[in-house]
């Protein structure tokens, strides 16, 4: 099974078995962008302007598509995780694997839905679910401002989830 860890680290794992992504940090990042936009096909201009805001439109466009064939040809069954077709690029809802930032959003929304409606118990086993599943900062290391943003909103979940 395909585990995605960007929590606290990043490690891709076939079975415990790590996944090489050739030391490319910009394909690691590529994969925790669509993956915290799970919900919503992203753009292919939209990405390339994300990841390349200095480079010309066409040359960011030709960075994309090499590290999305470098992430394609090395991320085991990666077309039934990523999707792909001329205008944009989404993490599959159904992708059969465990990500750690998917399963702590599931749990935290799960335990804001259980709070809400006054259910201590469903809160808690879905709280601690939560918690178990934020392993720490989201990509350390990247600096980029849309990994600032999501790991500011991802930590921001678990302290609500800790004080709660």
């Amino acid at each position: 099974m395909l585990e995605v860890r960007l929590l606290g680290g990043q490690r891709i794992t076939v079975d415990d078995d790590p996944v090489d992504l050739k030391g490319s940090t910009r394909t690691v990042a590529l994969l925790g962008h669509l993956v915290l936009h799970a919900d919503s096909p992203q753009r292919r201009a939209h990405v390339a302007g994300v990841f390349w805001p200095d480079s010309s439109e066409s040359q960011a466009r030709t960075n994309l598509r090499r590290e999305l064939h470098g992430l394609r040809t090395r991320l085991p069954d990666a077309d039934r995780c990523v999707g792909v077709d001329d205008t944009a690029l989404w993490w599959r809802p159904d992708a059969p694997c465990v990500v750690d930032v998917l399963e702590f959003q599931r749990a935290a929304d799960e335990a804001d839905a259980a709070w809400r409606a006054g259910d201590e118990a469903g809160f808690i086993v879905a709280g601690e679910r939560a918690v178990e599943a934020y392993g720490g900062d989201l990509l350390p290391g990247f600096y980029d401002d849309w990994v600032l943003a999501a790991r500011d909103r991802l930590r921001r979940g678990c302290v609500e989830v800790l004080d709660r």
